[in-house]
């Protein structure tokens, strides 16, 4: 058993070695929104009830300094947060 782990081990180490450094991943581009879309962004968020409160937890939840930072799937999570919000409000409206 012994002898099979080692032998093992000397085949497997160089594949493990190479698979660990990292060299098998594909460098990944993240695309950052346009500033356009950073500017359309930040004043959909200013349009809103407690707008600068929001803003800030924005920010600090995708830790960056401005919209401009953010990428294209962080724009999208905030723009389906934000949809949400409002389809929660808009029927906490109706029920009252």
């Amino acid at each position: 058993m012994q002898t099979y782990c080692s032998n093992a081990a000397r085949r497997y180490f160089p594949t493990l070695l190479y698979i660990y450094s990292g060299e098998d991943l594909p460098e990944v581009e993240v695309e950052k929104i346009s500033a356009k879309d950073a500017m359309i962004l930040k004043n959909v968020v200013m349009g809103l009830d407690n707008a600068d409160k929001l803003y800030s937890a924005l920010l600090q939840k995708y830790n960056v300094k401005s919209f401009k930072e953010l990428t294209q799937k962080q724009r999208t999570e905030i723009l389906e947060g934000l949809a949400e919000m409002s389809n929660q409000k808009k029927k906490q409206g109706l029920e009252e």
